[in-house]
């Protein structure tokens, strides 16, 4: 009876939390810390980064499950002094910035559930956590000496025209662009149009 139907249950998975679990500076597991990026879906999983105790950390959800989140459920990307800035999706590839560059993100299709990630061929990394936007044509983004555009391949200098205006110059009525205030850069595509 009873015992029948318990053992037809199935198990019970213990390894299922909400957004994310990590491990403090001593060792300690801090369970729902909140990060500041999620983006996806990408083959079902939700990614995130800008946990404050793993910087260089990509985090992911199980597959199809967005509100489960397992403690093995994350890939170093890179050295904590580089951080992971911010990511998205451009067409079907995923990917997340840091602030010294770009990587590529890859499902594992070998069975086993997680992220790979790979250095692209885009050497310039993001300025400030919400300075990029998905194009259609590719991903525009705020460096720290510009404006630039990237498919995954090596960037492309968008602002070379309005250069003095991150160097701290006046062009034309406009004044300079003020780099050090990183939560007013963002950018926007309007019908096609940066």
């Amino acid at each position: 009876g009873t015992d029948d139907s318990i053992t037809a249950a199935g198990t019970l998975p213990i390894n299922h939390y909400q957004p994310v679990p990590t491990v403090n500076d001593a060792g300690t597991t801090v369970l729902a810390q909140p990060c500041r990026a999620q983006w996806g879906p990408l083959e079902g999983m939700l990614l995130a980064c800008g946990d404050p105790y793993r910087p260089g950390h990509l985090y992911f959800s199980l597959a199809d499950a967005p509100e489960h989140w397992a403690s093995d459920g994350n890939v170093e990307v890179c050295a904590p002094s580089e951080e992971l800035m911010n990511g998205g999706i451009l067409g079907s590839q995923a990917f997340v910035f840091s602030r010294e560059r770009l990587y590529l993100l890859y499902p594992n299709l070998t069975g086993s559930v997680g992220i790979t990630a790979s250095p692209s061929l885009c050497k310039r990394g993001l300025w400030a956590y919400w300075a990029f936007c998905v194009g259609t044509d590719g991903v525009y983004f705020v460096a720290e000496d510009g404006i630039f555009k990237t498919a995954g391949g090596p960037e492309e200098w968008l602002s070379e025209l309005i250069d003095p205006l991150f160097k701290g110059v006046t062009v034309h009525g406009y004044l300079p662009v003020n780099m050090a205030v990183t939560s007013a850069l963002r950018l926007t595509v309007h019908e096609s149009k940066l």
